[in-house]
């Protein structure tokens, strides 16, 4: 996935994007390579439709995925998942809903907050309502975005 991974984010960034996230789903039997990308501007059709018409013929002549896929290029969105610790370091301050692997000391396992700090070592401070608490990056299985579209 490493080689697959550098050569994506070669040609996302040499067409002026940023790589958000690149994974792998599948639908009805079929493999789809879903391409994340981002930029200051924000991502339309057109922008998309570039990357994706970069990428696709140089994974073609890489040639080194055996099986058949489809490429799907898009935005991450408004309830973009956050991966890395650069994702929760831009939206600090921001709503999220974060899943942990297991329940945290306070019992809870789902929650949405607000990322209050994040520290380089992977500690990111959370606030729901008055309580604070610390998580490791480590032990988050799904973050998202909490888009607030009553927010001015």
């Amino acid at each position: 996935m490493k080689v697959l991974e550098n050569i994506v984010k070669e040609v996302v960034e040499s067409a002026g994007y940023e790589l958000w996230q690149l994974s792998w789903s599948s639908s009805r039997g079929q493999k789809i390579l879903k391409v994340l990308i981002e930029h200051d501007q924000g991502v339309n059709i057109s922008g998309c439709a570039k990357v994706s018409k970069l990428l696709g013929p140089r994974l073609e002549v890489e040639d080194f995925i055996k099986h058949a896929y489809r490429l799907e290029v898009s935005s991450p969105g408004l309830d973009r998942p956050l991966i890395t610790l650069s994702h929760f370091k831009r939206y600090q301050g921001e709503k999220v809903n974060i899943k942990l692997k297991k329940k945290h000391e306070n019992g809870k396992k789902k929650f949405t907050g607000t990322i209050e700090k994040v520290k380089d070592d992977g500690e990111i401070l959370m606030k729901i309502r008055r309580e604070e608490f610390w998580i490791s990056l480590d032990d988050i299985s799904k973050a998202n975005l909490a888009y607030d579209f009553n927010k001015k």
